[in-house]
């Protein structure tokens, strides 16, 4: 499933009042940062899970367009998961403290049962 090159987002509808997942793939950078936001930022949903599983690299810039987008998309009242982040994207997240400010889960099931579990 992994393409070759650029960042490449497809939206899927599970449908039965699964959450939307924005599967993302290729690397997240200044380059094309904003190709993923506009994705995210198109969805129409209460719920969305952004599955990260093949998104072999992510720098600076995607972090903070993520975060950002994500944040926007948090205060319109969409809850909003990332699924399944690689070893670098993990370790990104640690080492910057955006684990503890976004909601992520090691699997894309784990990343849909939080969105849809009632709020705390």
């Amino acid at each position: 499933m992994p393409r070759e090159r650029g960042l490449f987002v497809d939206v899927i509808e599970p449908g039965d009042g699964e959450p939307p997942i924005l599967l993302v793939q290729g690397e997240i950078d200044l380059g094309n940062a904003d190709e993923l936001l506009e994705a995210a930022l198109s969805t129409d949903h209460d719920q969305l899970v952004i599955d990260l599983t093949y998104v072999p690299f992510m720098d600076s810039i995607g972090l903070r367009s993520l975060v950002v987008r994500v944040q926007r998309l948090e205060r319109q009242g969409v809850r909003v998961a990332i699924a399944s982040p690689c070893d670098q994207v993990g370790q990104l997240f640690r080492m910057t403290g955006v684990d503890r400010v976004l909601d992520i889960h090691a699997t894309q099931e784990a990343g849909r049962r939080a969105v849809r579990a009632p709020k705390a």
